[in-house]
This record gives structure tokens, sequence and C-alpha cells, in this order.
């Protein structure tokens, strides 16, 4: 059994109260009055009796306005390790539970002024403290007034007189019970906080697998979209190449087929220009046939050179050549033209470009030529002028249109033959100006595009469209850029840049002096050629140009033809055309080659193709070299002698030192105008040196010239100059003027 604590008799307690009176003495009514006025005024403070080991017990107030009970139960308590406060009254309970909150309540059910019920209903009606443990104390043992409580919030009863160890038991449960309950509640509101997060999350995981799930539809049908536009693509490209195909197999067959005709009419009229029986009309006509041919050439050259550019398979071809000698090639061949339009052909270079270069020189000179033709075409008065600079300045001009490379230069650089390892790198700057009528606006951004002409040049109805896109895509395959500015009724200026390397003079390779051949050198080997062309006329100019020479010549139609005659013929060296009825040339070169055993037998292809590809199944094939038709008599020479170690006799000139050795040499010459100077000329000394250059007969044009050197010395420089460089064509123009 537990102590029995009284509330009913006077306690002899003097314990260390604080606030609380010590309770040694009887109170009487007026001195308990006294008390509670006193108690009540400490009532907001926490009492500590003695020392405690630990707050860890709880923090408990004490509500009865009778202070005997308070003392008994504060020292119970405060023995028991608890931290109290004590309240007297209903108020100032409330009061001091809204300034601290205790951890549970010991409630007196009756007191003066407000009891116990209406101090629980109030304390439980507050959301700040209606968590707190109320246990009554009561002396009544009603069972409604219990029901009561327990239905106002209560959580338990003490029944006076108090059992200690009931009432600790008891106090000690439902502070274990609130310290449970905040712990659930915490936890409750952990789990709470993290089903929230975790509904949050969830949310936002749907939302993202909603989006990822968009962006998976949107995915399969963009590759959806991906997998027909690769489809049309690979299709278009199929297409494309087909078109390819089709288009190179198209100019393959027409470069053939324009190019035999040609060969023909070239052929011959080389074979006519060696024959001085015919007379000099009969030399004009050659010659007017001869410059037709060369035209259609050109202008077979430019379609193919166009197509090859859009099949990406134009490539450089670098070597060293005089760039002096060039610009005063081109300026001597156009300057007769300029002469007859009453146009100024000026050519100008500074000291600091170099004489000696390694570039493509033919592409080269077919811009130069495209330019200055262009100027020369479309200017009606003034000039024309080509400027040659070390140095790249921007147009300054109206309008200025630069073109993106169309042509694929990946990190160009300019292939130095080894011999040239140490040449210096530099760029060239080119102007060609002309005073002509100038291009409009309009056109000069369709300027280079293939096909295309200006207004001026529709109505001259010349030309193919072809010149400008053509030398664009050269220079820019040459590591430049070319660029045109023009203003109307003043003219225009084309400029463009090259990368070129300089060669010392004393590295340049001493140029060979062009000679013809009239037969074979003596003590050599009678040798036996076979020609195979199924165009008798092609046969025919191969046999005329080299049976007269001392070589033995037959003829095969076909490659079935050629492969059973070369058993019996043994020829030293073919001539195979490669495309041909009942067998071509190809099938009939492995078949030669594969038979070929005491002799090595060479075997030249003759090809119409300007494609390289074809060139190189050419050589795929077995044959040891090619010629591009039209066939150029002297390289058929040069081949024979490569191939075979042929050697020539040699058309004998005079030499040029008969003159006075000034004459050597036009260079340091002013400008003359040559037609002017012809006028004043003998009619019949015009027509023998016309006759002389159709000819080309060297020797009859430097005894002529050497007739007027006294008299017209001027004259007479230049015409030497023209004849060492083999400019006869110039001659000819030049003479044509003035005769009968």
């Amino acid at each position: 059994m537990g102590k029995q604590l009284s509330t009913g008799t006077k306690v002899n307690m003097r314990p260390n109260l604080g606030s609380l009176p010590p309770f040694s003495k009887p109170v009487g009514e007026a001195g308990e009055a006294g008390e509670k006025n006193r108690i009540s005024d400490q009532r907001f403070h926490r009492s500590k009796f003695g020392n405690t080991s630990s707050k860890d017990q709880g923090f408990i107030l004490v509500v009865d306005d009778n202070p005997n009970n308070l003392a008994v139960i504060s020292e119970v308590l405060i023995e028991a390790g608890f931290e109290i406060a004590v309240a007297i009254d209903g108020n100032s309970a409330i009061e001091q539970v809204a300034e601290a909150p205790p951890d549970l309540i010991l409630l007196d059910m009756m007191m003066p002024g407000i009891d116990g019920f209406e101090t629980c209903q109030r304390l439980k009606a507050n959301p700040l403290t209606n968590e707190i443990p109320v246990i009554f104390t009561t002396a009544l043992a009603d069972t409604a007034d219990k029901v009561r409580g327990f239905n106002l919030g209560a959580v338990d009863y003490i029944t006076k007189p108090f059992q200690q160890e009931e009432m600790l038991a008891r106090i000690k449960l439902h502070l274990r019970l609130r310290s449970l309950n905040k712990k659930l509640q915490q936890e409750i509101e952990e789990r709470q906080r993290a089903q929230a997060a975790l509904t949050e999350r969830a949310q936002q995981l749907a939302s993202s697998r909603q989006k990822l799930k968009q962006k998976n539809y949107e995915l399969e049908t963009t590759m959806q979209e991906l997998a027909k536009a690769n489809a049309a693509l690979s299709e278009a490209k199929e297409a494309a190449d087909s078109a390819n195909r089709a288009k190179s197999g198209f100019l393959a067959n027409m470069s053939h087929e324009l190019r035999t005709p040609l060969n023909a009419i070239l052929g011959f009229t080389q074979l006519l220009e060696r024959d001085y029986s015919i007379s000099t009309s009969g030399q004009e006509y050659i010659s007017i046939i001869s410059r037709s041919g060369e035209h259609l050439l050109q202008l077979i050259n430019d379609v193919l050179d166009m197509s090859k550019i859009e099949a990406g398979r134009v490539s450089l071809n670098p070597n060293a050549f005089n760039f002096y000698h060039l610009l005063d090639n081109i300026e001597n061949m156009l300057q007769l033209k300029a002469q007859s339009q009453g146009l100024e052909l000026i050519f100008e270079r500074t000291p600091e470009v170099p004489q000696y270069v390694i570039a493509d020189e033919s592409k080269l000179r077919q811009i130069l030529i495209n330019l200055l033709g262009n100027a020369l075409k479309f200017t009606q008065e003034g000039s024309v002028t080509l400027r040659v600079r070390g140095c790249a300045e921007e147009p300054e001009n109206s309008y200025v249109l630069r073109h993106e490379a169309e042509v694929e230069v990946e990190n160009y650089c300019l292939k130095i033959p080894s011999l040239y390892s140490k040449s210096k790198i530099t760029r060239l700057l080119f102007e060609v100006e002309d005073t002509g009528p100038g291009i409009s606006p309009e056109e000069i951004e369709n300027l280079f595009e293939p096909f295309v002409q200006t207004e001026t040049g529709r109505k001259s109805q010349q030309g193919t469209g072809l010149g400008l896109p053509i030398s664009r895509s050269f220079v820019q395959l040459m590591g430049g850029n070319i660029s045109v500015s023009s203003t109307l009724n003043k003219g225009s200026i084309f400029k463009f840049d090259l990368q070129v390397s300089i060669v010392p003079y004393f590295e340049f390779p001493t140029l060979k002096q062009k000679k013809r051949v009239i037969s074979l050198a003596a003590e050599q080997p009678a040798y036996r050629l076979l020609v195979v062309d199924d165009h008798w006329d092609n046969c025919q100019v191969l046999l005329k140009l080299l049976e007269p020479i001392g070589f033995q010549i037959s003829a095969a139609t076909n490659g079935q033809q050629a492969v059973e005659l070369f058993s019996s013929y043994q020829p030293h060296l073919i001539w195979m055309d490669m495309r041909m009825p009942v067998m071509d040339g190809y099938e009939a070169t492995k078949q030669i080659k594969a038979q070929a055993s005491t002799q090595e037998t060479v075997i030249i292809a003759i090809t119409a193709s300007a494609f390289e590809q074809e060139q190189e199944l050419v050589l795929s094939a077995g044959c040891d070299d090619f010629v591009n038709k039209p066939l150029r008599e002297e390289v058929i020479f040069e081949k024979l002698a490569q191939h075979l170690g042929v050697r020539y006799l040699y058309q004998e000139f005079k030499s040029t030192n008969k003159l006075d050795p000034s004459l050597n040499s036009a260079a340091s010459l002013e400008p003359v105008n040559l037609p002017q100077v012809m006028m004043a000329m003998p009619k019949k000394w015009i027509s023998q040196l016309s006759q002389a250059a159709r000819g080309a007969d060297e020797e009859l044009m430097l005894i002529l010239i050497e007739q007027i050197k006294d008299s017209h010395t001027l004259l007479a420089k230049m015409l030497v100059d023209l004849v060492n460089d083999f400019k006869l064509q110039q001659i000819i123009d030049l003479t044509q003027q003035f005769k009968d």
C-alpha cells in the first residue's frame, strides 16, 4: 500500500516552496485569504523544491484553491523529479498555461470562481492548449461528475485522499502517453510531409512521364519524317546519280561524236597547210576552216569543262612557266582584234610581279582570255586594260559581287614539283577593266551562272554563257576568288587573285623550240605502225601525216581486225581508237597485250573523251599512253619519239642572226599601230608574206622581213618576234586585211 496523502488536515512541512508559503502553523480565515493572494501574485513562476537530478520527468501545473493541497502535491512531485508550477484558481491557471504551457495539468474540480469543469472546457476550446492532458483531482466519487469530466476532455481522475504511488503512476502514464502521442503526431506529420513530397514527386514523375511520352511521340514522328526524308533524299540522290551518269554518258558520247569529225577537219587542215602547192586563195580557205574548227573545239571544251566542274572532276596541273611570256602571248594574240575595233589594249604589271612561276598555266591562260575576250567583245570605244600586281585591294565601284566557292577546295595548297621545293609562295592580283556599257545591278547577281548572259551578250548573239562560270571555278580551284564591280555607261572591273610559287631564273627549264618534222633521221629501223579506227577519214589523217615521214602504216577498222592483223604484222606501235563496233579498243588492247611475247608493242589510245576517269580506264585496260582528239601533229610525233625513240629531221630555218641582232627582241619597242604601218607596204610583198605564213615557211618569211629592215625597222622587229614565237596566225590575220 502506498502512502496516503491527507489534504483535510494541517500539515507541518517546511519545504523550499519559493512562492508557496510555509504551512507550519494553522491558518485562519483571514490568514488563508492572505496566503491565497500571495500565491496568486507568483502564479507564473516555476518553483523548484530542492535540487532535482533531471527535468526530463516533465513540467506539471498544479491547480488547487487549498494551499495545503498545493504544498503536499508539490512536495511529492518535486521529490519524484518533476518541475512544477501552481495556480489557486481557474483564471490564473488559464493565464499561466497561455504563458508557459505545461506537459500535464492536475486540476481541482471544485474551486471558487470558475470551477475545474469550466477551466477544462476553456483549455480544451483553445487550439494552443487542447492537447495538454488534464487530470481531475476531486473528493467526489459521483460517476456523473467523472463522465462529465471525460466528456470535457479530461484524461483521468485522482480521488482524494491521494495515494502517492497511484498519483505518480497515473501522472507518469499520461505523460508517457502524451510523449508517445507527440512522437506519434510528429511521425504522422513527417509521414504526411513525406507523403506530400512523395505525392508531389509522383505528380512530377507522372508529368515527366507524360512529357517523355510526348517527346517520344514527337521523336517517333520526327524519326518517321526523317526516315521519309532520307528515303526521299536517297531516291533523289539515286535519281541525281542516275542523271549524272546519264549526263556523263551523254557528254562522253557527244564528245566522241563531235571530236571525231573535228579530228578529220583539223587533221586534214594541218595536212593541207603542209602543201606548198596550194594557191593563196586556197590557203586562205584552209585558214578559215582551221579557225572555225578551233572555235568549234573551244565551244565543245567549254561545255565539257562546265560539266566536269559540276561533277567535281576538275583538277589542277601546276607547272613552271614564263609568266611574262604568257602575258606577252595573250597581248599579241588579242592586239590585232583590239586594233581592228579601234580599241586600246593595255597590259600593265608592277615590278614585284615574278617572271617565272609555278601555277596551272592552262587554266590561268583560259581565265585571262575569257575575261579579256569578253571585255573586247562588248566594248565599243575606249580601252581594255589588264593590270597585274602583287597585292590585293577591294573593289571601290558601285556594285560588288563576291561569290562563295562552288568548287570544293579543302585546305588549298599549291602542289610544287620537287624540283622547285624551295620556291617562295606569293599571291597575285589581276584586274581587267573596260570602258564598255557596264552591267546592271539586276544582271550582276546572276553573272556567274552557267548559260546566263547579259542583255548586251544576248544582243551580240555570241558565246555560250560559260566563260565566266568556268573562270570563276578555275580561280576558286587555284585558291583565289573573283569579284566584279560595274557602273552603267562607264565600264566594269573584274578582279581575281591567285596563289603562285616563284621560281628563280636559274632553275627554270629551257623552253623547247617548235620545229616541223620532215622525215625520219638516218640509221633507224623501219617502224611499223598500226592505225585502228572505224572512221576512214580519221585513219587517213594519220596515214597521210606519217607515211610521208617514212613510217610503215597499216590500218584496221575495228578491234577484231586489229587482233587478227597483229599476229602477222607485228607493229611497233598501235594507234587504238577506243570506241568501235564489233570489238572496242579496250577488249582489243587486252587480247593483244595477252599475246605479245617476243616484242613489247606500244599501244596508244585515241580517245575523244575529256573525262579523266575514262583516261584512267584506258590505262587500266593496258594502253601505254593516250592522246585526245582532235589530233595535233606535234603531239603525234612527240609520242612516237617518247615510246619508240624515233629521231627526226626537221625543216631548217635560217637564223635570225642574218638580221641585226637588235631585231631578236621587241620587248623594249614602243607600241605601234601595225595595220597602219602595213598599209604603206607593197601589196605584192604583203601577199608573199601571207603565203609564206600560211605555208609555215619561216625561211621565206625571214627573207621578206630582211628586205624591209632598213626602211621599216620597227615593223621588221615586230614581225621577227612573231616568227620567233611561231605566231604565224597573227601574221596571216594581219596580211589578210591588205591583200587584193
